[in-house]
């Protein structure tokens, strides 16, 4: 029985072992990428208590960084209503809130939950926090 030769010089079962590494490895190189975050590190003393400050990653995305005592909070800068910057609306330290100017949309800190559903439903996106000795990490996904 002849053995079948493939163009690129492979045997039978060789062009598929070929074909399911080739397969695998990109997996691999997709699951890299998609653990690499973006991060934005910042000294505790850079963020002001009770202060909303943005930062911004690469120039496309802001990100809304909280810091009320020892507590930190980062979110997605846009409010999910119409796109308005939450760094700029009112901190409410008590309640752990943030209102956006453009609307008065009102969101929780803690989870991003809308508490005006009047104006809108959505949640702001949460960021996850990471300290490291005196850096806070913002881990962006």
């Amino acid at each position: 029985m002849p053995i079948e030769v493939a163009k690129n010089g492979l045997r039978g079962s060789q062009v598929a072992s070929s074909k399911i590494l080739e397969d695998i490895e990109l997996i691999n190189i997709r699951v890299l990428r998609m653990s690499q975050n973006e991060v934005i590190e910042l000294l505790l003393s850079e963020i002001p208590d009770k202060t909303p400050i943005r930062r911004e990653i690469n120039g496309l995305r802001g990100v809304l960084i909280v810091r009320i005592g020892d507590e930190i909070y980062a979110a997605d800068d846009e409010c999910p209503h119409e796109g308005c910057f939450l760094s700029d609306g009112y901190l409410d330290p008590e309640d752990r809130t943030i209102t956006c100017t453009c609307h008065w949309s009102i969101f929780r800190l803690s989870d991003g939950a809308s508490l005006t559903p009047e104006v809108t439903r959505k949640p702001m996106k949460l960021y996850r926090i990471e300290r490291r000795g005196d850096k806070i990490v913002v881990v962006i996904d």
